[in-house]
């Protein structure tokens, strides 16, 4: 718009807002904050703040509801914040700002945002519920991935839609309904959020009897979903899976002692009496009960060191 004022005409827009930022998720709302601009070395007019469940571009940007009330633009720097509430529980929303001036020209588009309405993932969360889980992609296999928290406190499976294309490494955040199988827990019905990409982390080395941890009534940490590594003397051996026996006390009831390594298929067994370095997921094996087992990604996770 162009507004004419002692002879001249305003076209300059207000300058836009790059730091957008989610600053807490409760319940149906979530509060978003950022750094008021700069129109010509004053305040902007106004705000027009917009949310999204599926994205924003600048074609796209005028169907996009608009939220309010937002506050008026304060001085140049000065930190601002506002609260949406009425949001859905167990979906996602976008959120982008953009600054207006007297003359009505609008800024760039800020940084998008996003809020997942759902609770972080916990061992306690109930079959059925939904929840997030964020983290780095550890394996993709068909119509599942891996997925662990940086630190390294967990993992969890994912269940993939069709089309979801994810590689080991890529860092999401993941939104589903949690689900149970063959004792191993996931998310189903999920949403997958690309977050960006980096290397898959080295495996984190454990004991036999630690994997599952105590999903499984096992020691350590709840390993199911993270990528691990462990060592033995194979103590069974089937063209489907092999036991790998490090000295540690495995659950009773199984086929031999130490843990079940899963071979994909093109994996040759090795010989009972190898002794072998496998890197894989922490995961289970179906049976009644389950048993808790390590499942490799290709036949590079299975490293034989000896053979009888």
């Amino acid at each position: 718009m162009c507004i004419r004022d002692r002879g001249f005409c305003d076209t300059t827009p207000p300058d836009g807002v790059p730091d957008l930022a989610v600053d807490m998720e409760a319940g149906t709302s979530v509060t978003l904050s950022w750094s008021a601009p700069d129109s010509e070395g004053q305040a902007a007019f106004a705000y027009d703040l917009r949310v999204s469940e599926d994205g924003f571009s600048y074609s796209s940007w005028a169907s996009k509801p608009s939220v309010s009330p937002v506050p008026v633009p304060g001085l140049p720097g000065v930190r601002q914040t506002v609260t949406v509430s009425g949001l859905v529980p167990g979906r996602y929303y976008w959120f982008c700002l953009r600054s207006v001036d007297s003359a009505g020209n609008l800024s760039n588009m800020s940084n998008l945002v996003w809020s997942g309405m759902a609770s972080a993932y916990s061992p306690a969360t109930p079959v059925g519920g939904r929840a997030r889980f964020s983290g780095i992609v550890t394996a993709v296999f068909s119509g599942l991935a891996y997925v662990q928290r940086v630190d390294r406190s967990g993992g969890l499976a994912v269940e993939l839609a069709t089309g979801d294309i994810l590689l080991p490494g890529a860092l999401v955040d993941a939104m589903g309904d949690v689900a149970e199988a063959n004792g191993e827990r996931r998310l189903a019905n999920t949403f997958i959020l690309p977050l960006g990409q980096s290397d898959v982390p080295s495996p984190l080395v454990m004991r036999a009897s630690s994997v599952g941890g105590p999903a499984f009534g096992q020691q350590g940490c709840m390993s199911t979903g993270l990528l691990v590594r462990v060592a033995g003397r194979v103590s069974y051996s089937s063209s489907e899976f092999i036991y790998v026996d490090d000295g540690s006390a495995c659950p009773p009831g199984q086929v031999a002692s130490g843990v079940r390594v899963l071979l994909p298929s093109g994996v040759a067994a090795p010989a009972v009496g190898s002794w072998v370095d496998v890197t894989g997921i922490s995961s289970s094996a179906p049976g009644t009960p389950a048993v808790p087992a390590v499942r490799i990604r290709d036949a590079g996770d299975l490293q034989v060191i000896s053979t009888p």
